[in-house]
């Protein structure tokens, strides 16, 4: 059927008024819905079911991923699961938002350094705190947790100096120990050749002893041989005579 212009032109009026009305009731479907998913994870996470409470934070936040509350929910119930990196990783995410209040800063960076803290990042933890404070100078949890860490801070300095000078004793003594090892087997290595070269020396005594008992019987068995040939010409002569 043929439509007229202005039958046509009501007709788009009506289509485009009904789409407006069906994307604003979709908004605030969706808009109820993470509202419905906040307050669920609110209430587990109240009840200490912290699991079950990031369930809910991120169901809320596929519907609205831009919800403060439901980003900060959700570290906070990581937090409470010691999922302290992920829950560090939300806290600086929320920090990058502009329209932070000084009140909202403060919290984000005291469950911040609190989670640093947590993972043995003091001197990251310490800077959390003091932004923290900078934001609320009068948060009295903030400066007792900064006081903490700052006390853990030194203390895991002077374990760490301790420790360096423990390795460099080691070290030494090992050292030592080794210097004494080698000094014990040089002095066993010198006894040893000493005793080779006192044997060495025995052996070539006996041996020039044997070959001055040779040249000896040598010059013995000569004389007597000389002896003989004088004897004999002896008697030839008196014979002759």
């Amino acid at each position: 059927m043929w439509l007229t212009y202005r039958t046509y032109k009501k007709t788009n009026k009506i289509s485009f008024v009904i789409l407006l009305i069906l994307f604003i009731y979709g908004g605030i479907t969706n808009a109820q819905n993470a509202r419905t998913a906040l307050r669920a994870g609110n209430k587990a996470y109240h009840s200490d079911n912290f699991q079950q409470a990031e369930v809910e934070y991120r169901k809320g936040l596929s519907i609205d991923s831009l919800s403060m509350p439901g980003k900060y929910n959700l570290a906070n119930s990581l937090y409470k699961q010691h999922k302290y990196d992920k829950a560090s990783e939300i806290y600086n995410d929320l920090l990058n938002d502009q329209k932070l209040s000084k009140s909202q800063k403060s919290k984000i960076y005291h469950n911040l350094g609190n989670a640093l803290y947590n993972q043995q990042m003091y001197k990251e933890s310490i800077e959390s705190y003091k932004h923290a404070l900078r934001n609320n100078p009068k948060d009295l949890a903030t400066k007792d947790n900064l006081r903490l860490a700052l006390q853990q801070l030194k203390q895991n300095q002077n374990q760490q100096q301790n420790q360096q000078q423990q390795n460099q004793q080691q070290q030494q003594d090992e050292q030592q120990q080794q210097q004494q090892q080698q000094q014990g087997q040089n002095k066993q290595d010198e006894k040893e050749q000493k005793q080779e070269q006192k044997k060495e020396s025995q052996i070539s005594k006996e041996d020039a002893e044997r070959m001055l008992n040779a040249n000896q019987e040598d010059e013995k068995k000569t004389q007597e041989k000389v002896k003989q040939i004088e004897g004999a010409g002896k008697r030839n002569i008196e014979k002759d005579w």
